[in-house]
């Protein structure tokens, strides 16, 4: 008999449960010689998942009694939950309190996953136990492996084409999470008229109007902290998470020239004309005990972020990357109580 997997997942991670599930049937094919099953409860596939009508709890509880392993997907969707979520806890009460009829035994038939979280961030009962971190490759073909010497196949682990698919998952995974981050901005609470400067994280400079200047057109830059008015902005609620980014000086607001979707467009000043490319979401990382703020500023129209170039300092839109400094600001104001999604 293959080996049995469930995947335990909120139902906000299901596109990440299905790629888990993608990447292990292109490791472990389905048909007749198949060695690796898979179950998770979002799965649209007619012959998977909870049949119409069942219980759903009931159908959960049944798969993890007779699952060998039980992989539980953390995320920014479940990790900060009391008891990750309602179903990843009764897989974990499950998981840890039978034992399958395989020869797997109970030790570590429960695998933690990470998807963008940090493993400080693990929370009971699996903090003691050793997680995989899916936007690693070398980590996800150490999970396959294992699963591969679980299943009991006595066919030889292709490692070199398991490494070629994990490093394809891996890189699915970074974007999915860039993508989830986008929608799970921070809530900012700030006084009546507080303003805030955006200071760079890799040049410490400021975000600012080219020489201080506020009329239409005037690109946006970054300069030296002078505490000075043209430096100050207001963080303007549109609609949950979304905000514009005004002037402190005067009601010009942060815009892409000519509305553009495409990377590189300039940033500049504009009057408010109500348009998607004036307005911004915060993606958010919070610095020691939130005494500084660190986001990125992604631009709801084109989903791209906010920057400055390398040579002149001028602010563009550019894909949101992980691998420079340059797309991350530290916000810092009077008061700031940030409420997260």
């Amino acid at each position: 008999m293959p080996l049995r997997m469930f995947i335990s997942h909120a139902h906000e991670d299901k596109v990440l449960a299905a790629a888990l599930q993608r990447l292990i049937f292109e490791v472990f094919p389905p048909g007749e010689t198949q060695t690796v099953k898979v179950d998770y409860s979002s799965d649209d596939a007619p012959a998977h998942g909870p049949a119409a009508g069942a219980e759903w709890l009931e159908w959960i509880l049944e798969t993890v009694r007779v699952a060998d392993v039980c992989a539980v997907i953390l995320s920014e969707n479940s990790v900060d939950a009391s008891w990750l979520t309602w179903e990843a806890g009764a897989v974990t009460g499950a998981a840890l309190s039978t034992v399958s009829a395989s020869t797997t035994g109970g030790s570590g038939r429960v695998i933690p996953l990470l998807f963008g979280v940090t493993v400080d961030r693990i929370p009971a009962p699996l903090q003691y136990r050793r997680a995989v971190n899916c936007a690693q490759p070398a980590e996800v073909t150490r999970l396959l492996y294992r699963l591969h010497g679980l299943s009991g196949s006595s066919a030889p682990f292709d490692e070199a084409s398991a490494r070629a698919r994990a490093e394809v998952f891996a890189n699915e995974v970074r974007q999915g999470v860039e993508a989830t981050a986008l929608e799970r901005s921070p809530r900012l609470r700030l006084p009546d008229k507080a303003t805030i400067h955006f200071i760079n994280c890799q040049s410490s400079l400021v975000m600012e109007p080219f020489e201080g200047e506020i009329a239409n057109g005037i690109r946006i830059s970054s300069g030296k902290f002078t505490g000075d008015t043209h430096q100050q902005w207001r963080l303007l609620p549109v609609r949950k998470g979304v905000y514009r980014i005004a002037s402190a000086h005067r009601s010009k607001c942060l815009s892409v020239q000519d509305d553009s979707l495409k990377p590189r467009a300039p940033i500049m000043l504009w009057e408010y004309q109500k348009v998607e490319s004036q307005h911004w979401r915060l993606v958010f990382d919070a610095g020691a005990a939130n005494t500084l703020n660190t986001v990125r500023i992604a631009n709801c129209a084109s989903n791209l972020g906010l920057m400055p170039t390398p040579g002149t300092g001028h602010l563009i839109q550019m894909p949101l990357t992980n691998i420079i400094n340059q797309d991350w600001w530290v916000l810092v104001a009077p008061i700031v109580e940030v409420d997260g999604e």
